[in-house]
């Protein structure tokens, strides 16, 4: 066993993981037909079906006084056609409902805006956390890529923004694990010249087999790279996976040219977990055996995903709205996947912010700092900032309820501290934020560009 395999393991230990376990038992579900893929679908789905209905109060209350039970859902069709959605408000406005009467061990916070600009808090135990976990490295699997190999994650830390020691100290400790497992991170937040430099003096002495981060970071430091005449063939990089934003060709082109010629998108939520991956085919493929997918008509949208966590039975999230749209498909793949198919139509929606010094500053890192303060405030559904000039930033927060000082003092010191102590940071409120002419709500926007 590697070190870092064993490194590994200590830590499943202490986190009561089952990650190494299920990855191997992954490696098998991608040999089966899709019949036997879909009869492990379903059983699983019956199963955190009448575990919702008996343990979880949200679940019994509402399915009850709907008259809905689960000797009631016999296929996929009754389950679509029966069972409720669940909204990211639903969650907010009752989190103490979503807990099971019994849970599992190894319960753990996290929270997200998801692609929309709605800050949210979810758990997960123990053995949800493993499956996110193994099913990334099941469709990096796809790609040869082997879970003990160097990753670089070009990434933001919402953590630089808690005001917490506890959280900080936490995340710092995680940050030295990842290391011993060959795991590096190159923050996002400032994307200046000097900061590339560093970055490709990184990923040179790292030797990343392969890299996880946010599509615009990767595109920005590829364009670095082609300024500078660069290319980065010579490293054993085997593919690029890209999450949270779009990705859009003219991107990926510029990235294969300088960077790396494999790219693949991972598709999930910190709330679910991975649900999707691309293999070298060009599909995205849905971790069927984990998640359950529907692409449906909703609140007079056509084709939301709604998801169904089969693992997480702590705190299940059952026909949970993603707010992304896509399709899926279930028809066979050319490389013979049992797999369904998913196309995901649109990723998070953001324009770059830049400093005083004209420097780019990753979305990423805004939605950190202005996310992280408003988990905890009361009727917030939603928030958008605009940066109207290089010294003006306003941010607009839809609620039902005032803002607290607390909050806003927050907000504004994150943002003083990120793009410069002179940009002047105004903070609304508002009962409602209009989205685009095209019905999609963009978030992060910059009137700069």
């Amino acid at each position: 066993m590697t070190f870092r395999k064993w490194v590994n393991k200590l830590n499943e230990t202490y986190m009561s993981g089952y990650t190494w376990d299920i990855y191997n038992d992954s490696l098998i579900s991608d040999t089966l037909t899709r019949d036997q893929i879909l009869a492990i679908q379903w059983q699983k789905l019956t199963a955190i079906i009448n575990h919702v209905y008996e343990n979880v109060p949200f679940y019994r209350r509402q399915w009850k006084s709907l008259g809905i039970h689960p000797k009631d859902i016999h296929d996929f069709t009754d389950f679509s056609s029966k069972i409720p959605i669940v909204t990211k408000e639903d969650v907010r406005n009752n989190i103490e409902l979503f807990f099971a009467d019994k849970i599992r061990p190894g319960l753990y916070k996290v929270n997200t805006s998801g692609s929309t600009g709605i800050p949210g808090t979810f758990y997960h135990d123990s053995y949800s956390r493993s499956y996110a976990i193994a099913m990334r490295y099941r469709g990096r699997n796809w790609w040869n890529v082997s879970p003990t190999d160097n990753e670089i994650r070009i990434w933001g830390r919402s953590t630089s923004f808690s005001p917490s020691l506890k959280v900080r100290t936490k995340d710092k400790l995680k940050r030295f694990k990842d290391r011993l497992i060959g795991v590096r991170y190159l923050s996002t937040f400032y994307m200046h010249e000097e900061k590339l430099d560093y970055w490709l003096n990184a990923i040179r002495q790292h030797n990343p087999v392969v890299i996880l981060g946010y599509a615009s970071a990767i595109y920005t430091f590829s364009k670095y790279l082609k300024n500078k005449n660069i290319n980065l063939f010579d490293l054993p990089l085997k593919v690029i996976t890209y999450t949270s934003d779009s990705f859009y060709d003219h991107q990926k082109d510029l990235t294969r040219q300088v960077f790396c010629k494999n790219i693949a998108s991972e598709y999930g939520s910190v709330e679910i977990g991975i649900i999707g991956f691309e293999a070298p085919c060009g599909n995205i493929h849905i971790m069927d055996d984990a998640v359950y997918l529907e692409s449906i008509e909703f609140n007079d949208e056509k084709n939301q995903l709604v998801v169904t966590n089969l693992e997480n039975f702590s705190f299940p999230l059952i026909r949970y709205h993603t707010q992304d749209t896509g399709t899926v498909s279930q028809k066979t793949c050319s490389c013979e996947s049992p797999l369904n198919i998913m196309h995901l139509e649109q990723g998070r929606i953001f324009d770059f912010f830049y400093n005083a010094k004209g420097e780019l500053i990753d979305p990423a890192s805004i939605d950190h700092a202005v996310n992280r303060p408003l988990y905890t405030e009361k009727g917030c559904r939603r928030y958008q900032v605009i940066q109207q000039t290089m010294d003006q930033i306003d941010v607009i927060i839809e609620s039902s309820f005032p803002v607290s000082d607390n909050a806003k003092a927050a907000i504004i010191n994150n943002l003083n501290n990120l793009i410069g102590k002179d940009i002047s940071v105004n903070i609304f409120r508002s009962d409602h934020i209009t989205p685009e002419k095209s019905g999609k709500f963009k978030f992060i926007i910059s009137h700069l560009h």
